[in-house]
């Protein structure tokens, strides 16, 4: 995934949006353990407090959730 590569950047991983993004993208993929762990490290980097909210939102959505239906296309 280039989200994966541009973490690797040191310059980048302090940029809790590019965990967001990672996360969202590995949650549509089904990856819930990996997509809770990314927002996990948006979390570690201390977002203002409504990023805070939407991550934990997101956290307990994917600890709760039943897997995803396919999506129609």
């Amino acid at each position: 995934m280039i989200l994966d590569t541009l973490a690797a950047s040191s310059r980048l991983t302090r940029w809790p949006q590019l965990h967001i993004a990672r996360a969202a993208l590995l949650a549509e993929c089904g990856r819930r353990a990996d997509a809770t762990a990314a927002y996990r490290d948006a979390l570690a980097l201390e977002p203002a407090a409504a990023v805070r909210r939407h991550i934990t939102g997101q956290i307990a959505a994917l600890e709760g959730a039943a897997p995803a239906p396919a999506k129609e296309t």
